[in-house]
């Protein structure tokens, strides 16, 4: 008899939602935040300072001879940019998430 009152009770309190309080602190959020936009800037200076490199001056004998060097330093150039790229994507989201104040004025 004492099992079936406690059923009722037991059932009710593994079904309830677990409490999620908000604990983070406005500083820590901020503090996230200018981390968050510190990498942003990093990984947009890494992705100028790649596309820059692209536009170098080639001789016609270095190009004639070496093209295979060439194309592979071009291919992990592109696939570097591509990476930075995806972090700068991954980073505003992130702040997006977190609510950083603007957000929108980076580019």
């Amino acid at each position: 008899m004492r099992y079936i009152l406690l059923l009722p009770a037991i059932v009710v309190l593994g079904c309830a939602p677990a409490a999620n309080l908000d604990t983070a602190s406005v500083s820590q959020s901020e503090t996230r935040c200018a981390g968050m936009a510190a990498s942003y800037e990093a990984a947009k200076d890494r992705k100028a300072k790649i596309e820059t490199a692209e536009t170098a001056r080639v001789d016609i004998d270095e190009a004639v001879f070496s093209w295979p060097t060439m194309l592979a330093q071009r291919i992990g150039n592109f696939s570097d940019a591509n990476a930075a790229a995806k972090k700068m994507r991954e980073l505003k989201k992130a702040m997006r998430k977190q609510k950083c104040a603007g957000v929108d004025e980076l580019d």
